[in-house]
């Protein structure tokens, strides 16, 4: 899941949240709905990667969902 900004597509890099299908039901992840799955958002394990890779959008979560991922992560990052 991509949760960076534009600002950093300058630099040719993005920030991404990987997903998982396994439900730990741990506090720094976050559920979401994409394309009729549950998903869960790793939020912990936030990375940076080459835009390159990103090359098609799969789906898109619902605005809720974001608010969710990124409240996680601000906790995490502060």
């Amino acid at each position: 899941m991509v949760v960076s900004d534009s600002r950093l597509s300058p630099l040719g890099m993005a920030w991404v949240v990987p997903l998982t299908s396994t439900d730990r039901n741990w506090p720094t992840h976050a559920r979401l709905h994409i394309n009729g799955n549950v998903s869960i958002a790793m939020c912990e394990q936030l990375r940076a990667v080459d835009i390159e890779r990103l090359t098609d959008r799969h789906a898109s979560v619902s605005y809720d969902e974001l608010m969710d991922v990124r409240a996680i992560l601000r906790s995490l990052i502060g």
